[in-house]
This record gives structure tokens, C-alpha cells and sequence, in this order.
């Protein structure tokens, strides 16, 4: 009966909800004669920062290419390594007589880029994949060696690049040189299927080092007309003709972003209890949050001894939310504000498994909407009102949350987050509960 009542309660101010303005709660004469609203700040939190999952498998289809080599003075030293392959424009190309290869050119189209390092170029090395990326999709991502995949004495071409934020428009171009281009034009006609090119070529690894200063990654853009592989050559007209490969118009070619994450390069290793394993301080002052399937953040939740949990009456959420404080990062004597991570992907921990938040929760996809960033008041401000309903029903006291970054194989985005131990009791992590409770014996 009293669970009932909590659900006929919930759904009238649900039902009020809708049909008020967002400063109008519920209805005046509503809380007069029914319900006394209440306030409940939820400090009992162990929260810290934990690498990414490394049991996540593998998917392909990336639509941004991540290619960089970044020193962070917080985040340490990191590269973003691209693997992709491509298959041909068309499966019945007629490339005419007398073939002569004349180059191959592998463009891809500028995006943006992550750092502060805009004077020093980055050099881009192209290696040819050795082996089938099939292998890769839905693999454990942990039991993946990348360098098995190309052989990094045998560099296909190379080409420095610098991002160049006053441009609307810029390309990476690699020359792969005149001996692949060769090999190109000898097998045309045994590798004009996409499986057969795939099969032929097997794909792309992109890496990059820094020449000087701290580096970058830039992203680019797979998606894009102008990313493509073009084999420029001459049949008998004589005339210049082209012939592209694309990463993307094809099923049967596979895209990924792959990092490697050095910790201990930088201030970050202060709120490390190992490094090897990658290992947090529980409660620290400061928490992280990396894309580049880098940092993710573990909440372990306990409602025992909270003001609600304690209460003998019937109640109903209004309103429940956890909040997240994002700080700087002083750079040259002034704080600077890192980009955060959009939108946050948030799924309960439960006896091994991940489980989307019924906050979150989207039926049509089995997966979680993203909770956003907040950047106007520098905060996450997650919304946890169904579920903290749900586990004050079920007696469920305590319970665990991940928080990861979402597109954390596409982005670079990274934030530093006020922890439950910092000396602000302002900024510190909370979740506040706002609730009403039943005054009609």
C-alpha cells in the first residue's frame, strides 16, 4: 500500500509538471493541502578517478580521425594513433592502356585540434597495416597490440603538419611513394572489388611526433569529400587522370582511434596511488576526466543516514541531481579553462555489469542519452531523479556509478573536476535530493 501511494504520488506531480512552467514546480494550493517540499544534500560519496574501461571492446566506424603527440603539464604525454582502411570509388573503373603511375597521395580533411601548442608542427608518418582490421572489431580493447598491426622501420611516407585556426579549409597530404603507387597500377585489375582492394591493401596507420614545444592532436575528418587516397597516373591519352579510394563509402572498410597514455609525465601522478596498474586516490581533491578512452570517473553512492532515507512517511522525487565542479589549469600565470567533454555517458555498476541509468535510459537504442555539460556555471549537473526513486523504493541503499566521456575515441577533450576533498565545501561533488513528503495522515 505505502509503495502504491509513493507511485500515485509521483505520477500526480509528474502530471503537474507538465502542464506548469519550468519556475512552478507543483501548484501552490497542491503543497498547502497534500505535500511539504524538502531539501537533502547527499555528501556520503567515495568518488575518484579510474582508467578507462580496459575490458571495452573495440568498434570500427569512426567518423574523426585522431592523430597526435601532446604533452599536458597536468595529463602527462599522449598519442592519438589512426588505423583505417579504404576500398575504390567504383568496382569497374576502366583505367584505359599504356598505365603509367605517377603518384599516391593520401589527403585528409582538417577539422580542429586539442592543445596549446600552435607554433610547432607535428610530423605525421603514414605506415602500411599489416594484417586484417577485421581482427580488431569487437576485440577486448586490453588484448590488442597495436605495433603487430605495422612494422615501424618501413614508413610508407611522412608530411609535418601545423593546424592553422585562421584557415577555413586545410589538408594533411602524404606522398606514399612512387613504389606503392607502382603496385597500385600492376594489380588494377585484381584489386578493383572493395573486398579485393581491402584483401590487397589492408590499410593505413597514421602516428605522430612532436617537432618541439607540447604538441597536439588534431582531428580529421573521414567523412569528408576531400579525404581520400588518389592515384594520380597517365594512360595513352597522355593526360593526368585521377582515381580515389575512400575510407568511407564502403561496408567492408573499418575506421578506429587508438591512444597511448603516459600519467607519470605529468602533475596528475600526484593523485595516483600506483601507476602500474593506473591506480586513484579515493576522495582526493581533484578528480579527472579524459576522452581518448583515457580517465573515467567511479561514484559509490550510499543514502544510509541521509534525511530521506530516514523518513517514515510516504514521499515522492521532485528532483535529484549530482554535481560536478570543473576548475582550471594555470598556464603563463593566468588559470585556463581545459575544454570539458559535451556530454557525459553514465551507467550504473552492478555485479560486473553495466547498466544504462533509468534517467538516461533510450529504449528505441538499449542505450543512454548523454547528460551535458553546463559550461555557462563551469559544472555537470547529472540528474539522478528516477533512479535515487528507484533505489529508495527497492531499500537499495548504496549503489555504484562510471562516468565516461562520451565520443572518448573521437575527442580530446579533457576536464579537472573538484573532488569530494577539496577545501571548498562549495565546489565539492553532491546530491541533492528534492522531495515532498505525504502530511495527510
Amino acid at each position: 500500500m505505502k509503495l502504491l501511494l509513493r507511485g500515485i504520488l509521483l505520477f500526480t506531480v509528474v502530471l503537474m509538471f507538465s502542464c506548469k512552467d519550468d519556475d512552478s514546480i507543483i501548484g501552490e494550493n497542491f503543497i498547502e493541502e497534500n505535500l511539504e517540499i524538502k531539501f537533502d544534500t547527499i555528501t556520503n560519496l567515495e568518488i575518484y578517478s579510474s582508467p578507462y574501461n580496459r575490458e571495452d571492446t573495440v568498434h570500427s566506424g569512426a567518423g574523426i580521425s585522431l592523430i597526435g603527440d601532446y604533452h599536458d603539464d597536468v595529463f602527462g604525454d599522449h598519442k592519438a594513433i589512426s588505423v583505417f582502411n579504404l576500398a575504390p570509388e567504383s568496382n569497374d573503373a576502366d583505367f584505359g592502356e599504356g598505365i603509367i603511375a605517377d603518384s599516391l597521395v593520401l589527403r585528409l580533411d582538417y577539422k580542429t585540434f586539442f592543445g596549446y601548442d600552435i607554433t610547432n608542427p607535428l610530423t605525421i608518418t603514414a605506415y602500411r597495416v599489416q594484417g586484417d582490421l577485421d581482427d580488431m572489431h569487437q576485440t577486448p580493447l586490453n588484448s590488442i597490440d597495436l605495433s603487430g598491426y605495422y612494422d615501424e622501420n618501413s614508413p610508407l611516407g611522412s608530411s609535418t603538419f601545423l593546424p592553422d585556426t585562421s584557415a577555413d579549409t586545410k589538408y594533411l597530404k602524404i606522398h606514399l611513394g612512387q613504389a606503392l603507387a607502382d603496385e597500385f597500377v600492376t594489380n588494377r585489375d585484381s584489386i578493383a572489388t572493395d573486398t579485393a582492394f581491402i584483401s590487397f591493401f589492408n590499410g593505413i596507420v597514421l602516428k605522430a611526433e612532436r617537432t618541439g614545444g607540447t604538441g597536439s592532436v588534431i582531428s580529421f575528418n573521414f567523412a569528408a569529400e576531400e579525404t581520400q587516397l588518389t592515384l594520380h597516373f597517365q594512360n595513352e591519352t597522355d593526360v593526368e587522370q585521377t582515381f580515389n579510394y575512400y575510407a568511407d563509402r564502403s561496408d567492408l572498410t573499418k575506421r578506429y582511434n587508438f591512444f597511448e597514455h603516459n600519467y607519470i609525465e605529468g602533475s596528475i601522478r600526484n593523485s595516483l596511488v600506483s601507476s602500474n596498474p593506473l591506480e586513484f586516490k579515493t576522495n582526493d581533491s581533484l578528480l579527472f576526466l579524459q576522452a581518448m578512452r583515457g580517465i573515467d570517473i567511479n561514484i559509490d553512492v550510499n543514502l544510509a543516514g541521509s534525511e530521506i532515507a530516514e523518513i517514515d512517511n510516504d514521499f515522492v522525487i521532485n528532483k535529484a541531481f549530482l554535481q560536478f565542479y570543473t576548475t582550471g589549469v594555470e598556464i603563463d600565470g593566468s588559470e585556463a579553462k581545459y575544454t570539458p567533454p559535451n556530454g557525459l555517458k553514465i551507467m550504473e555498476m552492478q555485479d560486473g555489469e553495466l547498466l544504462p541509468v533509468v534517467d538516461y535510459y533510450n529504449p528505441s537504442s538499449n542505450l543512454s542519452n548523454p547528460s551535458y555539460y553546463d559550461g555557462d556555471n563551469d559544472r555537470y549537473e547529472i540528474s539522478l531523479s528516477r533512479l535515487t526513486f528507484q533505489k529508495l523504493v527497492d531499500g537499495e541503499m548504496d549503489y555504484s556509478l562510471l562516468v565516461q566521456a562520451t565520443q572518448s575515441s573521437v575527442s580530446a577533450n579533457r576536464a579537472i573536476i573538484h573532488g569530494t576533498g577539496s577545501s571548498n565545501d562549495a565546489v565539492r561533488p553532491r546530491l541533492v535530493v528534492m522531495y515532498s513528503t505525504n502530511t495527510k495522515k
